[in-house]
């Protein structure tokens, strides 16, 4: 996507309210999601934006499921869902991005590939 050092993460940052372009220097102008201005005390990103981190960081100890489960429980909080809905929702997530076969795998002995899978899911929970 580009060079390191042209801004990337400054942006990403920008885009999901981490931070505040009114607090970076050399930075001019307004950054709008769905037609509202972003900034760090919105937290428009946890209701329109996720990111997923190169190395993202796992209770290496816990299943897919369980994991899946214990992020829902948190990013699903203030939604009038039960737990029956989450637990929907996070079915539903599995089986969209193929990681039905690895629900009850240790997430220490997951692949790579499955792992960042495993990040995106986490993200869609949001």
């Amino acid at each position: 996507m580009g060079a390191s050092g042209v801004g990337k993460t400054t942006l990403l940052k920008m885009l999901s309210g981490l931070d505040d372009p009114s607090t970076l220097e050399l930075v001019s102008g307004t950054i709008m999601v769905n037609g509202r201005v972003t900034t760090r005390n919105e937290r428009i990103k946890s209701s329109c934006i996720g990111h997923v981190e190169q190395n993202q960081v796992f209770i290496e100890t816990m299943t897919l499921h369980e994991h899946l489960i214990f992020q829902a429980m948190l990013r699903m909080h203030s939604l009038s869902m039960t737990d029956d809905d989450r637990r929907s929702c996070v079915l539903e997530t599995i089986k969209l991005l193929g990681l039905e076969k690895c629900t009850s795998t240790i997430i220490s002995k997951l692949s790579g590939g499955e792992r960042k899978r495993l990040a995106f899911a986490t993200v869609a929970l949001t």
